[in-house]
């Protein structure tokens, strides 16, 4: 089955299924460090009864499973223009390389 699917990603016949559930993971793990970053905010100054730091780390949580699945996706796209073009050299592909290590360093 893996090997299957890694044919489909290299020729790009891959369903976008996959793809489309990380991608909401990605968002959701976005959303819930956005929502998460500003309770800890209303906790820290008493707006809210909530622990500051234990908001804080719940929320990171999110913000690492949502580069996570970013990362993933960047690599996806990446093998999927390799299957297209068998290089990263090209324009298309380079954009993908720098997109892929600027969310990397974050």
């Amino acid at each position: 089955e893996v090997q299957k699917e890694n044919k489909a990603i290299q020729s790009g016949k891959s369903s976008n299924v996959t793809r489309s559930y990380v991608k909401v993971m990605r968002l959701l793990g976005d959303m819930g460090y956005i929502i998460g970053d500003n309770l800890q905010w209303l906790g820290k100054y008493g707006m809210l009864p909530l622990d500051s730091k234990t908001t804080q780390a719940r929320a990171k949580v999110f913000q690492f499973w949502g580069y996570i699945c970013a990362l993933y996706l960047h690599v996806y796209d990446m093998l999927i223009h390799m299957g297209k073009a068998a290089t990263l050299s090209d324009k298309a592909g380079k954009k993908l390389v720098l997109t892929f290590i600027r969310d990397l360093c974050d």
